[in-house]
């Protein structure tokens, strides 16, 4: 990451040293050290200053010259990398803990074996075919023929995983704590004979994993450090994200509020959403104290949304829960190739992947094992940044199946196949940043030229737009088309005249639609942060924008939402930070917003100084549709 920065800091200093007068380009990459300097373009004198914090030339009537600069000396931080976090033990819990009262679920009335009824497969009442109590228990035991099943026996259960709903019975009575359910009374006609509430003592009519019972982390954290198991229920996904929200243009000038202590909330008194504070990062914690999201290309929380993985600047990686905001522990034992390079399964809230050197490694969050899949022996000496496996200073997330990742080193890409254990294409060599895998797995995003590859790395199109390399993501449309999402400040060399702070490129068709900017009745686009993570509800995105940091008008230090099927733009607050105007941080970059939505989309994290404080931390938009 600190490389591409250096690099593009010594072409500057060799130009003004000729005498060259550089263009002011500002640049958008997106890894810490190549981030710090985000808007770092060549000091140049051309470009007459607008109102565009990052545009890239000046081209635009109201572009600016770029940031030109900003950053240029900046370090990648202490730690940035990998940010070893201290000694941070497992916590008491981490090993889940097997069903308290399952081994005491006695059966209920008709458990004990009777006489054989009428069915011939020892049916739980007449006419029921396999007589199974629930999906829980073995095979019950013949009652006496009356309608009230025998339950099959006592058996130890493990934490679940989602159990199989005994068809058209009525939900019975959770056992307390797994103590002796009911078993209840048996559908005439079921063909499972799911009896009420199962001996296992689930709450939930023929579910495996009632309430009662259940694992002492799905019931509350029994003290710091218990790890959630994986919710039964997944989040809502396909609801309206903008429901509730505000969807005009108006300025909606920003009045000050209190920064909220740790765990409480505030109502923005503009957009009357809900914020809360989940992060109270210590003021010794120099020289930038900041708890914050990786960044708003990968994923904060988990699949189903019981964890997330915030970073602290010096310290490394954080894992919290992701319903109550507890903090479980400090991930010190992983080593990713960078910061945002942690990346969470789709599939499974228990897995993330990350490259560590040269190996491809799965990580079991509850047992805290790694787990290393493959070594990926033609990339270079695992010793320089410049030669070892990675996903390069600018990356995006894995395909949204988890199965496909776009990694490289030594100038060459390659795309992995996580699902077969395989490297399907590549290495080839592109002299750029990582080939990325898209949302499906099918496209390969070249981000410095803006190539778009198949996923052997074949070269199929070229979108038109002048710096690819501007802040951005990958994520479906609506329909389930790859797509880029980001902020375009200049027409393309072709011709291609969409600018905004959120600009869409199909990327099978080339073809590009502007939802946020000009054409659209925005503003010319600010500094601006894309996020496409709520990957269970495709074609929304999220919008982070700095602007006036007075928050005086739209946009300015505003999170809004973009329904990109209908171009409808809703405002989900202000995040209130100053970003690279921070006067206190060693890096202001730490103090850039970078929301990133949950999977489902309800909720939305951020980081803040909240108005220029010496302290970044992480907050939660928790949106109407959030139901917890």
């Amino acid at each position: 990451m600190f490389r591409r920065l250096m690099k593009r800091l010594s072409i500057a200093v060799l130009l003004a040293t000729l005498g060259v007068a550089c263009s002011g380009t500002g640049t958008s990459s997106t890894s810490v050290g190549a981030k710090i300097g985000q808007t770092t373009g060549s000091a140049g004198s051309s470009g007459a200053a607008g109102a565009g914090d990052e545009n890239t030339n000046g081209a635009f009537p109201n572009a600016s010259a770029g940031n030109s600069g900003g950053g240029a000396t900046a370090a990648g931080g202490s730690g940035d990398t990998t940010g070893a976090a201290g000694t941070g033990a497992a916590g008491t819990g981490d090993t889940t803990v097997a069903n308290t009262g399952d081994t005491t679920g006695a059966a209920g009335s008709g458990a004990v074996a009777g006489s054989a009824g009428t069915d011939t497969t020892g049916a739980a009442g007449a006419a029921n075919t396999t007589g199974a109590a629930g999906a829980a228990s073995t095979t019950g035991a013949a009652g006496t023929g009356s309608t009230t099943g025998g339950a099959g026996s006592v058996v130890t259960v493990p934490v679940p995983t989602t159990g199989a709903a005994g068809a058209g019975t009525t939900p019975g009575a959770a056992g307390s704590s797994g103590s002796t359910a009911a078993a209840g009374s048996i559908g005439s006609t079921t063909t499972t004979g799911s009896a009420g509430s199962v001996a296992s003592g689930t709450g939930a009519a023929g579910s495996t994993t009632g309430a009662a019972g259940s694992t002492t982390a799905s019931t509350g954290a029994a003290g710091t450090g218990v790890v959630p198991p994986p919710a039964t229920t997944p989040p809502p996904s396909g609801v309206n994200l903008c429901a509730g929200l505000i969807t005009d243009k108006a300025p909606h000038p920003m009045t000050a509020v209190a920064r909220p202590a740790v765990g409480q909330t505030v109502t923005d008194p503009q957009f009357g959403t809900t914020i809360r504070r989940i992060t109270e990062v210590p003021a010794t914690a120099t020289p930038n104290p900041a708890i914050r999201p990786l960044y708003s290309t990968v994923a904060g929380w988990n699949a189903d949304e019981t964890m997330l993985i915030l970073y602290q600047p010096g310290h490394g990686h954080k894992l919290y829960d992701g319903k109550t905001y507890a903090f479980i522990r400090d991930l010190s034992d992983i080593h990713p190739a960078d910061l945002e390079q942690v990346y969470w399964s789709t599939q499974d809230p228990d897995i993330f992947f990350y490259v560590d050197h040269n190996q491809f490694v799965k990580y079991h969050v509850r047992e805290a094992k790694p787990e290393v899949m493959t070594t990926f022996n033609f990339c270079g000496d695992v010793t320089k940044s410049d030669t070892r496996a990675s996903g390069g200073s600018d990356p995006m997330f894995t395909s949204f199946d988890s199965k496909r990742i776009g990694l490289g080193c030594m100038g060459k890409s390659f795309m992995y196949d996580i699902s077969t254990n395989a490297v399907i294409s590549g290495p080839v060599t592109f002299n750029e940043l990582p080939a990325q895998a898209s949302p499906s797995g099918k496209f390969g995003w070249l981000d410095e030229s803006g190539r778009v590859t198949d996923d052997h790395l074949n070269v199929l199109r070229k979108l038109d737009m002048k710096n690819p390399a501007n802040h951005s993501t990958m994520g479906l449309s609506p329909s389930g088309v790859d797509t880029w999402y980001g902020v375009v400040f200049d027409p393309g060399p072709a011709g291609n005249s969409d600018i905004g702070s959120l600009v869409t490129f199909d990327m099978t068709t080339g073809q590009s639609k502007v939802i946020i900017g000009p054409k659209t009745g925005y503003p010319y686009p600010p500094t601006t942060h894309v996020s496409a993570m709520a990957y269970k509800d495709p074609g929304y995105i999220v919008v982070s924008t700095l602007g006036n940091t007075s928050g005086a008008g739209l946009l300015d230090s505003e999170i809004t939402i973009a329904n990109t099927a209908d171009g409808t733009v809703c405002r989900a607050g202000r995040h209130r930070s100053w970003g690279k105007k921070n006067t206190h941080l060693q890096q202001p970059y730490w103090a850039e917003s970078h929301a990133v939505p949950s999977p489902s989309g309800t909720r939305i994290l951020f980081a803040s100084d909240w108005g220029d404080n010496p302290t970044v931390d992480t907050y939660v938009v928790e949106l109407p549709s959030y139901k917890k």
